[in-house]
C-alpha cells in the first residue's frame, strides 16, 4: 500500500492534481494507493460566501467521476490543517506524474462553441494578491475578451466565458462537449485538461505550463489572425501522442521508491 498525504487548497489544479497523481503511482507501482486529502476547512464550508458550491463538493464530483483503474485506489478527506504540502516522491520531474482523466470526457466532435476561461468574476486579481503569479495570465480580462470577439467574427463558433465561480457540474457538461478550451495556466482549465479538452494556454512560463498542460498550445502574447481551429488539430494530436507516452511510461518499470517524507509548507 502507497500512502500519499496530501494538503488540500482551493484551485482547481489543487484539488485535480492529488487525484491523477494517486490514479498514475498506482498504475506505474502497480500496489494499491490510499490518498489522504487534509482541509483546513471544516465539513461543507465554502472558500467564499458567494460560491456556489463548497471545496469537498468540487473534489467528491471529480472522484464520482474518474476514469477507473484495475489497481484500488482509496481516497479519504479528513478536516484538519497540517504543515505540510503532500508526500515526496522520488522520481523525475516528468508530466506523466499527475496526469490522470475522467471516465467521460471530450471526444472532440465539431462542437458549436468555444470555451474561454479568464479571471473576470475571481474574487481578486492576481495584482491585488500576489503579483508574483502574474505570469499565469500576462494578457488580461480585455485580451481573453478581444480573443472572443475574433473567434466569433472569422469563424461559425460561438464563444463562452467560464471561471471557477461556476458550479462544476455545469462547467463539466461545457467542457466535456466544447470544440476547444482557451484560458490562462490555472482555473478550470485544470478542468479542461481532466477532461482531455484541446486546448490554447497563455502565459509566460511556458516550460511551467508545457509540463503542467503537455498538450496546450501555448502563447505569451496575443497573436492577431491566429487560426485557432488548426490550434486545435494540433493539440488534438499532441494529446494522443503524449497518451501514448504516458502509456510507455506506466509500462516502464518503476526504479525510484515512494519516499514517506513530507515536503513541509514554506
Amino acid at each position: 500500500m502507497i500512502t500519499i498525504d496530501w494538503n488540500g487548497k482551493i484551485g482547481y489544479g489543487d484539488i485535480i492534481s492529488p487525484i491523477c497523481y494517486a490514479y498514475t503511482q498506482a498504475q506505474k507501482n502497480k500496489t494499491p494507493v490510499q490518498l489522504n486529502m487534509f482541509w483546513p476547512h471544516r465539513p461543507g464550508e465554502k472558500f467564499k460566501r458567494s460560491d456556489c458550491q463548497t471545496l469537498d463538493e468540487k473534489f467528491n464530483y471529480l472522484i464520482d467521476n474518474v476514469k477507473a483503474t484495475n489497481v484500488n485506489v482509496t481516497i479519504n478527506q479528513i478536516f484538519q490543517k497540517v504543515d505540510f504540502i503532500h508526500t515526496e516522491i522520488v522520481d523525475e520531474h516528468l508530466p506523466y506524474h499527475n496526469f490522470w482523466y475522467a471516465e467521460e470526457h471530450n471526444q472532440y466532435v465539431d462542437s458549436d462553441y468555444i470555451l474561454i476561461n479568464t479571471t473576470e468574476h475571481n474574487a481578486q486579481q492576481f495584482e491585488e494578491y500576489s503579483p508574483y503569479k502574474k505570469w499565469k495570465d500576462p494578457i488580461g480580462v480585455d485580451r481573453f475578451n478581444q480573443i472572443g470577439e475574433y473567434i466569433e467574427s472569422t469563424t461559425k463558433k460561438d464563444v463562452i466565458f467560464v471561471d471557477q465561480s461556476m458550479s462544476i457540474d455545469i462547467l463539466a457538461k461545457l467542457y466535456r462537449d466544447c470544440f476547444m478550451a482557451i484560458g490562462y495556466h490555472g482555473s478550470t482549465m485544470w478542468l479542461a485538461r481532466y477532461l482531455l479538452c484541446p486546448m490554447v494556454i497563455f502565459s509566460s512560463k511556458e516550460e511551467v505550463t508545457k509540463t503542467s498542460f503537455p498538450w496546450a498550445q501555448h502563447f505569451s502574447s496575443v497573436v492577431t489572425d491566429c487560426d485557432y481551429e488548426l490550434l486545435r488539430d494540433i493539440s488534438i494530436k499532441q494529446l494522443k501522442d503524449f497518451r501514448n507516452e504516458y502509456t510507455r511510461y506506466l509500462a516502464t518499470p518503476n526504479l525510484h521508491r515512494i519516499r514517506s517524507k513530507r515536503i513541509p509548507s514554506v
